[in-house]
């Protein structure tokens, strides 16, 4: 991928070192810059070197690519042979159905691509629109069967992992608890992983570790309570990560926080607020948050003629366990940015 190689000349070394670096480029070697409107990188803020690749799939042409619709560009057979790809293949369909059908939901596709195997082909995870689009802390339409189009993703991927089925009820459980489902993922290479659900976070951060309990969560309240309220104090958004089986939610969540119009650090001071908060609590080194702190340019790629993109931050991620340290990550990447 031209974009990827373009994007990681940019990036610090203390955030993708030498080895990561190669990584990264041998899994964009395999996948071609046609089925991808904008890529991102998701970085470890700790001492751990782990980087993952984030793609976005968002028009006709590079959902038909994902769906192997394209005759053009096709993904070496040796690349999809894990079911997953099949999964994803089917999802893709589905999304160019969306456009064709005039659906509310949005079509886009993100993938996710896990690299700690190298040997390994890349085999993405797959996150889906749960809701209409309109605004992430916006309550879906009246009428809209959440708990419906979640398990209808599920079962259209068909990867192994939870029943489609068997979801329902603690789906409607977290729809009845105020809950704001907006997106769902699904990772065919995590087979315990459950369904991702990724949700609006209430005003209220008192109010989350008592609706998650009443829906079966068995994580650390006091733990969750603590972090929703130093990241709220930031006065950034805020969206949850809680990953579902059929006999409810896993015990870690994820605390996304981002600002919106997704401003870089040199714009926004909230951000080294929210970095110092990471540092100080041991979940970021020093290096690493003077790297996202240096994240915001631009660059030029050429695809027969030149595409200008700007590389940035988008969210940094808090993951809070039941048992066990937080840890935290950060997520940036580069999008083509008009004139």
């Amino acid at each position: 991928m031209y974009a990827l190689d373009a994007l990681l000349r940019t990036v610090p070394t203390d955030l993708v070192d030498e080895a990561t670096h190669k990584r990264l480029r041998l899994a964009g070697d395999q996948l071609p810059d046609a089925m991808a409107a904008g890529l991102g990188l998701e970085a470890r803020l700790g001492p751990d070197p782990r980087v993952d690749l984030l793609l976005c799939a968002a028009t006709r042409r590079q959902l038909a690519v994902l769906a192997g619709a394209d005759q053009a560009v096709r993904l070496a057979a040796e690349v999809t042979a894990h079911p997953g790809w099949a999964g994803t293949a089917r999802l893709a369909a589905r999304s160019l159905r969306l456009l064709d059908n005039g659906s509310p939901l949005a079509a886009r596709l993100w993938l996710e691509f896990d690299l700690t195997d190298p040997d390994r082909a890349p085999v993405p995870a797959v996150f889906a629109a749960a809701t209409p689009t309109g605004g992430w802390h916006r309550p879906e339409p009246a009428g809209w069967d959440v708990p419906g189009t979640v398990t209808e993703i599920v079962a259209t991927a068909a990867v192994g992992g939870p029943d489609a089925a068997g979801l329902g009820p603690v789906l409607r459980r977290i729809v009845d608890a105020g809950i704001l489902v907006k997106q769902v993922g699904l990772f065919p290479g995590r087979s315990a992983a459950g369904v991702r659900l990724l949700c609006a976070a209430t005003p209220d951060p008192d109010r989350l570790p008592g609706a998650l309990t009443r829906c079966g969560w068995t994580g650390h309240r006091a733990r969750l309570t603590r972090w929703m309220h130093r990241c709220a104090a930031l006065g950034g958004l805020l969206h949850l990560d809680i990953d579902l089986t059929p006999t409810g939610p896993l015990p870690t969540v994820g605390i996304e926080m981002s600002y919106p119009g997704a401003p870089q650090p040199s714009e926004e001071p909230r951000w080294s607020g929210l970095l110092a908060v990471l540092q100080r609590t041991g979940l970021c080194t020093a290096a690493k948050r003077a790297a996202v702190e240096r994240l915001g340019a631009d660059f030029t790629v050429n695809m027969i003629t030149d595409r200008r993109y700007r590389q940035g931050l988008h969210h940094v991620k808090v993951a809070v366990p039941g048992n066990g340290p937080e840890s935290a990550k950060v997520y940036f990447g580069a999008y083509e940015a008009g004139d």
